[in-house]
């Protein structure tokens, strides 16, 4: 699919998620926008592309790739799908370690997780846009960060751990958000489904 085709589908995600919207607040039910919050925008997230850097020096993490691993291992045993291919439109973590060592057998590592993806908004003030009054913008939104110091020898496996851990942060952040948006408004939760099938 090429980039042209994939930006209409998403745009006519967006259109289809406005009519719901629309149609959950002409029924005087909650209203996304302001009770959605952030769970709005985590509660259709499924699929994902993993972008890893590293920039951690003093051989703290020999194994770097390993952390990306975990990372996805955690996502796929919760079901989550990952996306071979970064697509501009879609769900981005970005897992990125920085660190260095700070003596002759001590480190210090920083481990971040961030998504990255665009979300679509309705713009204030512009009912009478010919264009319409909707646009993406882009959104992140931080899993987890953790500082790890310690030994030298035992860095690489307690950095996996938590490259495991930030994964199952993830899922559990998810599986809550569609709890609390899908009970608020039934129409995402029935359109979420009808996805899935």
């Amino acid at each position: 699919m090429n980039l042209n085709k994939k930006f209409y589908v998403f745009i006519a995600s967006l259109m289809m998620v406005s009519v719901l919207l629309a149609e959950e607040t002409s029924n005087s039910n909650p209203n996304l926008l302001f009770e959605g919050g952030n769970e709005a925008i985590l509660a259709t997230r499924n699929n994902f592309y993993i972008d890893y850097s590293d920039e951690v020096t003093g051989g703290c993490l020999p194994k770097p790739a390993r952390l990306k691993d975990k990372l996805e291992l955690s996502l796929r045993r919760n079901h989550l799908e990952m996306s071979v291919k970064k697509d501009i439109l879609g769900s981005t973590l970005k897992l990125s370690a920085l660190g260095f060592k700070a003596g002759p057998n001590y480190c210090a590592v920083t481990l971040t997780l961030t998504l990255e993806s665009w979300v679509g908004v309705k713009v204030p003030y512009a009912e009478n846009n010919p264009d319409g009054d909707m646009t993406i913008v882009p959104m992140q939104f931080t899993i987890g960060q953790y500082l790890l110091t310690g030994k030298k020898g035992s860095m690489q496996r307690r950095l996996e751990k938590v490259a495991y851990e930030l994964g199952d942060s993830l899922y559990l952040k998810i599986a809550r958000s569609r709890d609390v948006i899908f009970e608020k408004f039934p129409a995402i939760a029935s359109e979420y489904k009808e996805k899935k099938k």
